[in-house]
């Protein structure tokens, strides 16, 4: 795989050679339109074979490559030896987040006469494809108008809250959920509290209040999974005064966060994983030795040294000094697995010191090598994320998780807390007012349509409660009559 330097720098070439080819496709020029179209496809084809030039003599693929490579190689091999796949029926699910490139897997795979394929998805929940789906509702689709997952007053909803006209969609007559609730407010950062407030006073017909119900849920679950949330679609500020996550959440932070070589410690390299094998052992610490490199300035020319660069490095500039490293590390890889892992980051600290030494003209202090070599650990996990985004409820002893739209998909709430933000300077209070109304939904255009597929997503979560945070400005403008319908 093509590591994350030269990914960066050969996605900043994309993007130059795509405001270029603007320039070529929409100059002012009409009469010269034609022209700059094909400069502008000639000079893509050019950075194009260039970059696969690059990927093939470095043995490299990059991300694109990963389904195009399998198609080609995996799928020929899997036919030869089985040109009759042993499955009557393949159910695939989350269809509408299918991509061509993933389509044509699946299509290559399954697509004999004997399997039945059967694909189930909802267009109206396309969020990571933007829409652009090949999941098509024709004369073949069969249609399902019922949840089983909420009730009739969060279906209500939801029927002007979706692409589609769904007047047909209708809730669980089994599951009593609450009708939805409104929570208007001046200041965002007083919603968290007074949805917590809300989930106290809502009783089950058990007589068990939500936020009681949701907590012992949360503990019996194997897993310790939040079922009460709050999310929202748009996290980066448009401006100042936009409505984000963080302004009902300040300490926000995403759960995909990237991790930073400023952030890394050398002990994370020597973290022991019950599913790791000898090799991955291995790898990290070879990998933790490149680091090091990486961290003191140390390059092999203007690029980052690898592994195999190291190696020869070491072998023909330092007298064979790489079967010294190579020993080391099968010696390190014992100790790991003999649970001697502060040994190892000893002894890794002590050899750096002599493996530096090989460098004497490209060695550079710095705070980055200095902050790698020290104790603890500061790299920010999915679990540390998410542990960071709880609003705990001091009064229940509730945890509430914010989040965005995206991490939630496919995931059911006992309770959801909708938070209005900004998306090309409309909430969705301001874009959507006829929805929330009670209309059927009538726009077009992308930005609506996606705005919308994200609301859509965000609301169908829960079981019992569903809230929509909007701010009072936008509130005002609504009828609140017909608003009355469907919202308290």
């Amino acid at each position: 795989l093509v590591d994350n330097e030269d990914y960066m720098f050969y996605k900043r070439i994309s993007e130059i050679q795509t405001e270029n080819f603007k320039y070529f496709c929409y100059s002012q020029d009409n009469i010269k339109e034609a022209e700059y179209r094909i400069k502008g496809i000639e000079f893509l084809r050019e950075i194009y074979k260039y970059y696969q030039k690059y990927l093939t003599e470095h043995q490299m693929i990059d991300y694109s490559d990963m389904i195009n490579m399998t198609y080609k190689n995996v799928i020929k091999e899997v036919k030869n030896k089985y040109p009759e796949m042993n499955y009557k029926y393949v159910i695939v699910d989350e269809y509408q987040d299918v991509n061509p490139s993933q389509k044509q897997l699946i299509d290559s795979i399954f697509g004999g006469d004997n399997i039945i394929k059967q694909t189930f998805g909802d267009s109206d929940q396309a969020i990571f494809q933007d829409g652009k789906s090949d999941f098509v509702v024709d004369n073949t689709t069969n249609s399902i108008n019922d949840s089983c997952r909420f009730g009739e007053p969060i279906a209500k909803i939801l029927q002007c809250s979706c692409v589609r006209a769904y007047d047909e969609l209708s809730g669980n007559v089994n599951v009593s959920s609450f009708k939805p609730i409104l929570i208007v407010f001046t200041n965002a950062q007083n919603v968290l509290p007074q949805f917590a407030e809300i989930l106290r006073a809502k009783y089950l017909d058990d007589g068990e209040s939500l936020a009681s119900f949701a907590r012992e849920m949360h503990n019996k679950d194997s897993e310790h999974r939040i079922f009460v949330k709050a999310v929202g679609f748009h996290i980066e500020a448009e401006n100042e005064s936009s409505l984000v996550i963080k302004s009902y959440f300040p300490n926000f932070e995403r759960i995909n966060k990237k991790v930073k070589i400023g952030e890394v410690h050398l002990s994370d390299y020597l973290t022991l994983n019950s599913k790791q094998d000898i090799k991955e052992y291995r790898t990290n610490l070879m990998n933790a030795i490149l680091m090091a490199l990486d961290a003191s300035n140390i390059q092999n020319g203007d690029r980052k040294f690898s592994k195999t660069s190291l190696l020869n490095y070491l072998r023909e500039k330092c007298g064979n000094k790489d079967i010294e490293l190579k020993s080391k590390i099968a010696k390190w890889t014992k100790m790991l697995v003999g649970g001697e892992q502060q040994n190892v980051e000893d002894e890794i600290k002590k050899y750096l010191t002599d493996l530096i030494s090989f460098f004497p003209n490209m060695f550079d202090t710095t705070a980055r090598l200095e902050h790698f070599l020290s104790e603890g650990d500061e790299r920010a996990t999915k679990t540390d994320l998410r542990s960071a985004n709880i609003y705990h409820d001091d009064q229940s002893g509730l945890d509430i998780e914010v989040a965005t739209i995206h991490s939630v998909k496919g995931e059911t709430h006992i309770a959801t807390l909708y938070l209005e933000t900004a998306y090309h300077r409309q909430t969705e209070s301001q874009r959507f007012q006829s929805a929330f109304e009670g209309e059927l939904f009538d726009k077009t255009g992308e930005r609506n349509l996606k705005h919308c597929r994200g609301m859509y997503v965000g609301m169908s979560r829960p079981q019992y409660l569903l809230c929509c945070a909007i701010h009072k400005d936008h509130f005002l403008q609504m009828d609140k009559d017909n608003v009355k319908h469907n919202w308290d």
